[in-house]
């Protein structure tokens, strides 16, 4: 009798580990539709991501997180802010957002245009053509201010 417990033991124990597991990871833009947390610039960490306070989050919507991963990933994030504030700098003005897309759009075409005129600064000719790696641009360009960060 004893081994047969072993035995069920042992398969249960197979059986739990053995199934298949899938996990999905998902993108979110951080736009605050979960706790009100957005991009902070330099100057409103705390209204754009909440503080921490004795293992305790508060995002910006007023929803306190107790335990979990969720204050200390957010204490990271905060305590990150002062070494990123260099990159929070903004540095010029997008009239209009400009979404990346294949193989051509107002993004990928201001991208090409900036590198060849800066090629043509450094070798003191001409450009005649441009070429890049599509994947070189990661993210979308905002409306609005333009940080060093984006």
């Amino acid at each position: 009798m004893k081994k047969l417990t072993i035995l069920l033991a042992l398969l249960l124990g197979i059986s739990c580990f053995a199934q298949e597991r899938t996990i999905q990871w998902k993108t979110v833009p951080m736009d605050g539709s979960r706790t009100g947390a957005t991009a902070p610039t330099a100057t409103n960490v705390n209204e754009a991501l909440g503080r921490v306070e004795k293992n305790v989050y508060y995002a910006p919507n007023g929803k306190k997180y107790k335990g979990g991963s969720l204050p200390e990933v957010a204490r990271i994030m905060i305590a990150a802010q002062e070494t990123m504030a260099p990159v929070k700098e903004v540095i010029g003005y997008s009239e209009e957002e400009m979404v990346r897309d294949r193989p051509q759009s107002a993004l990928t075409n201001w991208f090409i245009s900036v590198l060849m005129n800066g090629v043509s600064e450094l070798v003191g000719k001409p450009v005649d053509i441009g070429i890049y790696n599509y994947g070189g641009i990661r993210c979308d360009m905002p409306e609005g201010q333009i940080l060093v960060d984006d």
